[in-house]
């Protein structure tokens, strides 16, 4: 075999395989500040333009040479070198939710404004093209209710958020549809699933849409949430 530094070509490739598979799980926590302050008020107070532009606060020195925080960051100034800020991002819409809709999908908005959102979200997207980080557990999960401009749109309702409603901060907090009903034993799930699974069969040959593909999504993420205990352990907050 060909051979590069003492390693033959199938070592090689497999090599390369094996490196090519081992692939960090990562979760990304985004917290969207509706109404939130400022990037002048943050991290980008401009202390060297005109008194109307650069804010009403003072700004700090950070533990990065030539960045400033506004006064108000102490603590993220502390950190600053673990931070990526991005202040190039703009847009050319005065519209909240256009503006929104642009930081949640990289599009405008075309439609009707509060409506919902004309392009999939990032999330719907890297629910769709990576999945969940394990069985059991939806691939993206939005807290209270679904962000604005933060639904699947043309790539199905497969993709939409799993919603964990409440108030986390509640002693008595628990995500909803996460157990079986006490009456609904486990084989009669099993059965349900099977006959399911044989009607959405059908209906695929029928419809070229992705209406069929969402439901089977669906009913597939429904019965892993139910039979598994992976999501009632994420959503444990007394575990953390």
């Amino acid at each position: 075999f060909l051979s590069l530094g003492g390693l033959t070509l199938p070592q090689l490739l497999q090599a390369r395989a094996e490196a090519g598979a081992v692939a960090k799980k990562t979760s990304v926590i985004y917290i969207e500040l509706t109404g939130g302050p400022t990037q002048f008020e943050t991290y980008d107070p401009k202390p060297e333009a005109p008194s109307e532009y650069r804010g009403p606060f003072g700004t700090i020195k950070t533990n990065l040479p030539g960045v400033h925080f506004s006064e108000l960051m102490k603590e993220q100034a502390k950190v600053a070198d673990k931070l990526a800020i991005i202040r190039s991002i703009h847009h050319s819409s005065s519209s909240h939710d256009t503006s929104s809709h642009l930081t949640q999908t990289g599009y405008y908005k075309i439609g009707r404004k509060g409506g919902k959102n004309s392009f999939p979200a990032i999330a719907s997207t890297t629910a769709m093209l990576k999945g969940a980080n394990g069985p059991g557990v939806p691939p993206y999960v939005s807290i209270a209710r679904a962000m604005r401009n933060g639904r699947s749109s043309f790539l199905g309702n497969a993709y939409d958020p799993f919603i964990a409603d409440g108030d986390p901060n509640k002693d008595d907090f628990e995500v909803n549809n996460l157990d079986l009903l006490p009456e609904l034993a486990l084989q009669r799930v099993n059965d349900r699933k099977g006959l399911l699974n044989a009607l959405d069969e059908n209906r695929r040959l029928v419809d070229n849409t992705r209406t069929a593909e969402s439901i089977g999504k669906f009913n597939g993420q429904a019965f892993d949430l139910l039979t598994g205990d992976r999501a009632r352990k994420a959503f444990n907050i007394s575990e953390e």
